[in-house]
Protein backbone atom coordinates (compact mmCIF):
# COMPACT_ATOMS: atom_id res chain seq x y z
CA UNK A 1 0.00 0.00 0.00
CA UNK A 2 1.45 3.16 -1.21
CA UNK A 3 -0.01 6.43 0.53
CA UNK A 4 0.42 10.25 -1.09
CA UNK A 5 -0.74 13.43 -1.09
CA UNK A 6 -3.29 14.43 -3.91
CA UNK A 7 -2.89 17.60 -4.88
CA UNK A 8 -6.37 19.57 -5.32
CA UNK A 9 -5.57 20.76 -8.69
CA UNK A 10 -4.88 17.64 -9.88
CA UNK A 11 -8.69 15.80 -9.78
CA UNK A 12 -10.05 12.62 -10.67
CA UNK A 13 -6.74 12.28 -12.72
CA UNK A 14 -4.47 12.68 -10.10
CA UNK A 15 -6.32 9.98 -8.07
CA UNK A 16 -7.11 7.48 -10.61
CA UNK A 17 -2.80 7.53 -11.45
CA UNK A 18 -2.47 7.15 -7.62
CA UNK A 19 -5.16 4.53 -7.28
CA UNK A 20 -6.04 3.09 -10.42
CA UNK A 21 -9.32 3.37 -12.14
CA UNK A 22 -10.89 0.36 -9.72
CA UNK A 23 -9.64 -0.78 -6.62
CA UNK A 24 -10.88 -4.07 -5.48
CA UNK A 25 -11.83 -3.49 -1.63
CA UNK A 26 -13.38 -0.55 0.56
CA UNK A 27 -12.06 2.63 -0.13
CA UNK A 28 -12.82 5.02 2.64
CA UNK A 29 -12.86 8.96 1.79
CA UNK A 30 -14.18 12.52 2.68
CA UNK A 31 -15.76 14.41 0.61
CA UNK A 32 -13.60 15.12 -2.06
CA UNK A 33 -15.53 14.40 -5.58
CA UNK A 34 -11.95 13.33 -6.91
CA UNK A 35 -12.32 9.93 -5.14
CA UNK A 36 -15.63 9.47 -6.90
CA UNK A 37 -14.09 8.90 -10.28
CA UNK A 38 -12.12 5.48 -8.87
CA UNK A 39 -14.82 2.29 -9.67
CA UNK A 40 -14.43 0.29 -6.21
CA UNK A 41 -16.38 -2.56 -4.44
CA UNK A 42 -17.51 -0.84 -1.79
CA UNK A 43 -17.23 2.99 -0.60
CA UNK A 44 -17.40 4.44 2.96
CA UNK A 45 -18.08 7.90 3.69
CA UNK A 46 -15.85 9.04 6.71
CA UNK A 47 -17.57 9.28 9.74
CA UNK A 48 -15.18 11.18 10.85
CA UNK A 49 -15.39 13.97 8.69
CA UNK A 50 -19.41 13.92 8.88
CA UNK A 51 -19.18 13.78 12.66
CA UNK A 52 -17.16 17.17 12.34
CA UNK A 53 -19.82 18.88 10.27
CA UNK A 54 -22.49 18.36 12.08
CA UNK A 55 -20.93 19.18 15.46
CA UNK A 56 -19.88 22.34 13.16
CA UNK A 57 -23.31 23.42 12.09
CA UNK A 58 -24.61 22.83 15.84
CA UNK A 59 -22.73 25.36 17.01
CA UNK A 60 -22.53 27.60 14.07
CA UNK A 61 -26.86 27.39 14.76
CA UNK A 62 -26.28 28.12 18.42
CA UNK A 63 -25.02 31.34 18.15
CA UNK A 64 -28.11 32.35 16.78
CA UNK A 65 -30.30 34.17 18.79
CA UNK A 66 -33.16 32.31 17.43
CA UNK A 67 -31.90 29.14 15.63
CA UNK A 68 -34.82 27.06 13.36
CA UNK A 69 -35.73 24.72 15.53
CA UNK A 70 -35.86 21.75 13.17
CA UNK A 71 -32.45 22.27 11.37
CA UNK A 72 -30.47 21.79 14.94
CA UNK A 73 -32.82 18.98 15.57
CA UNK A 74 -31.58 17.60 12.49
CA UNK A 75 -27.96 18.03 13.14
CA UNK A 76 -28.07 16.90 16.52
CA UNK A 77 -29.73 13.64 15.54
CA UNK A 78 -27.03 13.14 12.71
CA UNK A 79 -24.30 13.32 14.76
CA UNK A 80 -25.75 10.86 17.03
CA UNK A 81 -26.29 8.05 14.59
CA UNK A 82 -22.71 8.83 13.14
CA UNK A 83 -21.19 8.63 17.13
CA UNK A 84 -23.62 5.31 17.29
CA UNK A 85 -22.32 3.65 14.02
CA UNK A 86 -18.24 4.43 14.82
CA UNK A 87 -18.77 2.50 18.01
CA UNK A 88 -21.42 -0.56 16.92
CA UNK A 89 -19.95 -3.75 17.05
CA UNK A 90 -20.00 -5.93 13.57
CA UNK A 91 -22.25 -8.91 14.20
CA UNK A 92 -20.88 -11.81 12.77
CA UNK A 93 -22.85 -13.29 9.63
CA UNK A 94 -24.13 -11.55 6.45
CA UNK A 95 -27.38 -11.88 7.23
CA UNK A 96 -27.20 -10.12 10.43
CA UNK A 97 -24.58 -7.32 9.19
CA UNK A 98 -27.34 -6.31 6.13
CA UNK A 99 -30.47 -5.97 8.75
CA UNK A 100 -27.94 -3.64 11.09
CA UNK A 101 -27.23 -1.72 7.76
CA UNK A 102 -30.75 -1.49 6.77
CA UNK A 103 -32.04 -0.54 10.30
CA UNK A 104 -29.35 2.55 10.39
CA UNK A 105 -30.00 3.44 6.82
CA UNK A 106 -34.11 3.80 8.56
CA UNK A 107 -33.49 5.64 11.02
CA UNK A 108 -31.33 8.22 8.67
CA UNK A 109 -34.09 8.49 6.08
CA UNK A 110 -36.96 9.72 9.35
CA UNK A 111 -34.16 12.07 10.15
CA UNK A 112 -33.65 13.33 6.81
CA UNK A 113 -37.35 12.67 5.68
CA UNK A 114 -38.49 16.82 6.08
CA UNK A 115 -36.52 19.20 4.44
CA UNK A 116 -34.86 22.29 7.23
CA UNK A 117 -34.76 25.93 6.47
CA UNK A 118 -30.91 26.42 7.92
CA UNK A 119 -29.26 26.46 4.15
CA UNK A 120 -26.41 24.75 5.17
CA UNK A 121 -28.37 22.00 7.37
CA UNK A 122 -30.86 21.24 4.24
CA UNK A 123 -27.30 20.97 2.02
CA UNK A 124 -26.23 18.83 4.72
CA UNK A 125 -28.92 16.77 5.05
CA UNK A 126 -29.98 16.38 1.13
CA UNK A 127 -26.74 14.58 1.27
CA UNK A 128 -28.13 11.80 2.55
CA UNK A 129 -31.43 11.40 0.83
CA UNK A 130 -31.84 7.87 -0.95
CA UNK A 131 -31.66 9.47 -4.11
CA UNK A 132 -28.20 10.76 -3.66
CA UNK A 133 -25.03 8.74 -3.77
CA UNK A 134 -23.57 8.80 -0.66
CA UNK A 135 -26.65 7.68 1.04
CA UNK A 136 -25.34 3.93 0.69
CA UNK A 137 -21.77 4.89 1.58
CA UNK A 138 -22.63 6.61 4.72
CA UNK A 139 -23.22 2.62 6.56
CA UNK A 140 -21.36 0.60 4.31
CA UNK A 141 -18.84 -0.48 7.40
CA UNK A 142 -21.38 -2.11 8.72
CA UNK A 143 -21.15 -5.00 5.45
CA UNK A 144 -17.63 -4.42 5.07
CA UNK A 145 -16.25 -4.81 8.36
CA UNK A 146 -13.78 -1.94 7.72
CA UNK A 147 -12.73 1.21 9.17
CA UNK A 148 -15.57 3.98 9.93
CA UNK A 149 -13.05 6.42 9.13
CA UNK A 150 -9.76 7.17 6.94
CA UNK A 151 -7.73 8.16 10.40
CA UNK A 152 -5.27 6.21 9.28
CA UNK A 153 -4.39 7.72 6.25
CA UNK A 154 -4.73 11.11 7.67
CA UNK A 155 -1.74 10.02 10.06
CA UNK A 156 0.52 8.82 7.45
CA UNK A 157 -0.14 12.13 5.66
CA UNK A 158 0.67 14.31 8.78
CA UNK A 159 4.16 14.23 8.89
CA UNK A 160 4.39 15.89 5.29
CA UNK A 161 1.63 18.52 6.50
CA UNK A 162 3.74 19.46 9.87
CA UNK A 163 6.81 19.53 7.39
CA UNK A 164 4.90 22.11 4.71
CA UNK A 165 3.41 23.99 8.07
CA UNK A 166 6.99 24.16 9.89
CA UNK A 167 9.22 24.79 6.17
CA UNK A 168 6.84 26.86 4.28
CA UNK A 169 6.57 24.21 1.42
CA UNK A 170 9.79 23.77 -0.89
CA UNK A 171 10.86 25.82 -3.36
CA UNK A 172 9.50 24.18 -6.60
CA UNK A 173 7.54 21.72 -8.24
CA UNK A 174 10.23 19.07 -8.14
CA UNK A 175 10.85 19.68 -5.01
CA UNK A 176 7.39 19.20 -4.27
CA UNK A 177 7.36 15.44 -6.07
CA UNK A 178 10.78 14.65 -4.80
CA UNK A 179 9.15 15.34 -1.17
CA UNK A 180 5.95 13.49 -2.07
CA UNK A 181 7.62 10.53 -3.25
CA UNK A 182 10.00 9.95 -0.29
CA UNK A 183 6.95 10.72 1.85
CA UNK A 184 5.42 7.56 -0.09
CA UNK A 185 8.20 5.68 -0.10
CA UNK A 186 8.88 5.93 3.60
CA UNK A 187 5.21 5.26 4.99
CA UNK A 188 5.11 2.02 2.34
CA UNK A 189 8.24 0.86 4.32
CA UNK A 190 6.62 1.50 7.12
CA UNK A 191 3.35 -0.25 6.64
CA UNK A 192 5.12 -3.30 5.27
CA UNK A 193 7.41 -3.15 7.91
CA UNK A 194 10.52 -2.69 6.48
CA UNK A 195 13.46 -1.69 7.38
CA UNK A 196 13.68 2.13 6.67
CA UNK A 197 17.64 2.65 6.52
CA UNK A 198 17.63 -0.61 4.50
CA UNK A 199 15.04 0.49 2.06
CA UNK A 200 16.72 3.61 1.19
CA UNK A 201 20.18 2.12 0.97
CA UNK A 202 18.80 -0.95 -1.61
CA UNK A 203 17.14 1.88 -3.99
CA UNK A 204 19.94 4.15 -4.12
CA UNK A 205 22.69 0.87 -4.14
CA UNK A 206 20.57 -1.30 -5.70
CA UNK A 207 17.86 -2.13 -8.36
CA UNK A 208 13.85 -1.31 -8.08
CA UNK A 209 13.35 -4.92 -8.03
CA UNK A 210 15.33 -5.33 -5.26
CA UNK A 211 13.77 -2.36 -3.33
CA UNK A 212 10.75 -3.92 -4.18
CA UNK A 213 11.24 -7.41 -3.20
CA UNK A 214 12.90 -5.88 0.45
CA UNK A 215 9.52 -4.02 1.02
CA UNK A 216 7.23 -6.60 -0.18
CA UNK A 217 8.83 -9.40 1.57
CA UNK A 218 10.13 -10.75 -1.69
CA UNK A 219 6.30 -11.31 -2.96
CA UNK A 220 5.61 -10.48 -6.43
Amino acid sequence: MSLFHIDAHRSAEAAQVLLGSSLDGLLVTDAYASYNSITVTARQSCLAHLLRKAKELVQEMELLKQPEAASLRLCRRLKKLFQLACRKTIPPGKRARQELRDRFLRVLDRICEKPVVHPKAETFRKRFLPTAREHGEVFAIIQTDGPPTNNHAERALRPLVIFRKVCLGTRSATGSENLSVLGSLTQTAKLQNAPLVNTFQSLLTGSPAQTQDLIFNDSS
